[in-house]
């Protein structure tokens, strides 16, 4: 017969609520501070993108006739303003859906004013036109248009 071994002391094993709960209070804390810092930024986006709107709005940009117009000359009115270009597929494929939702609140005498603002010159979207003619005008913003796109929160240009 052996003799019986003796046994060492179990082994103690860490609480991990002891070390979960001030882990989850750590990340907690950091978010919130993410959150209430990225609320500060989310105003000033906010705000530098009202004030391009309000620029845009005074902007004279040319329309396909060459005539200086602006955004604003359409008062009164609800505007859906769109950027694109010939070159763009997406904006190829919407330009028609647009033009259907103009054309029905048109009928309605709805107070809305479709405006499209061509990143591309008075040429290219000339030639675009004749093929797919819209029924809302087109204004002429060349390469400024991105610029505008940026400045009104789309960040990625397209």
């Amino acid at each position: 017969m052996t003799e019986p071994q003796a046994t060492s002391a179990p082994r103690r094993r860490p609480h991990w609520s002891l070390l979960v709960g001030p882990l989850v209070l750590i990340v907690g804390l950091a978010l919130i501070a993410l959150w209430s810092s990225g609320r500060d930024d989310d105003a000033a986006l906010v705000a530098a993108q009202q004030a391009a709107g309000q620029a845009l709005l005074a902007e004279s940009l040319p329309d396909l006739a060459g005539t200086q117009r602006t955004v604003a000359d359409w008062r009164d009115t609800i505007r859906v303003v769109n950027f694109w270009a010939p070159w763009c597929p997406p904006c190829r494929k919407e330009l028609p859906e647009f033009a259907a939702a103009s054309e029905h609140y048109t009928a309605q005498h709805a107070p809305v004013q479709f405006v499209g603002i061509a990143v591309d010159n008075a040429k290219n979207v000339a030639e675009f036109s004749a093929k797919l003619p819209v029924s809302y005008p087109l204004l002429i913003a060349e390469t400024e248009g991105g610029e505008w796109m940026r400045q009104l929160g789309n960040s990625r240009m397209g």
